[in-house]
């Protein structure tokens, strides 16, 4: 018996040290999931203009304008990120389109809401949309979206707590965005639309990347 348990010993050891490097392994790809995509430097040169109270990233002369409406805090949404994330890189990044990101409450409701109007705040302050985007997805999937959002906000984005605070007690942004979001069709997220300049908000059939670029590549006429 005794000589069993000597034979056994190293194979729970080898077990157990396969256990231990299986789960570091899934907590790294875990955390990582929950990073930035972009550096708010990876931003600076992207132009960004605002736009019926909200805010356009991309090339102004891009006839084409993608347009989210997305809550941080709907799961689906979170998982949409990556194609969103390619798009900007290959094409809004490059002036081929632009991008519109408007917050839509559904899945985080309240607390959706008062996040998108301290984000709106924190664009009225100077920083760029996009990487204010990045840093609340981060937040929402750090489950940093809760009572002291505004701090952690002001803290990441190097901004004035008590500004951030004062605009948001009173702004209509989000309202805004879901107002624009329900007269174009909007009723979950993420809801994909395009418009073509200044026309009229159209929905996307295929938001995959690739249904994105052939859209926008059909519209250019590239």
């Amino acid at each position: 018996m005794q000589n069993n348990t000597r034979n056994q010993t190293p194979l729970i050891i080898g077990l157990v040290g396969v256990a231990v490097v299986v789960a570091i392994a899934f907590i790294a790809l875990s955390l990582g999931g929950t990073q930035a995509t972009f550096s708010e430097e990876f931003f600076a040169d992207i132009p960004v203009e605002e736009f019926e109270g909200g805010y356009i990233m991309g090339n102004p002369d891009a006839p084409v304008t993608i347009v989210e409406f997305a809550d941080y805090l709907c799961p689906a949404c979170q998982q949409y990120k990556p194609e969103v994330d390619q798009f900007i890189e290959e094409y809004v990044a490059t002036g081929l389109a632009r991008w519109e990101m408007r917050v839509f409450p559904t899945a985080g409701g309240d607390t959706t809401n008062y996040a998108g109007n301290l984000a709106y705040c924190a664009a009225e302050q100077g920083k760029h949309w996009g990487y204010i985007t990045e840093v609340m997805y981060e937040m929402a999937q750090t489950g940093q979206l809760q009572r002291n959002t505004a701090a952690t906000l002001a803290s990441r984005l190097d901004l004035n707590v008590d500004s951030l605070l004062r605009c948001a007690q009173s702004a209509t942004f989000v309202n805004d965005d879901v107002r624009i979001g329900r007269a174009g069709g909007a009723s979950a997220t993420p809801s994909v639309h395009y418009r073509l300049n200044e026309g009229t908000l159209l929905p996307v059939s295929d938001r995959s990347f690739e249904g994105l670029t052939a859209l926008v590549d059909s519209l250019s006429g590239q």
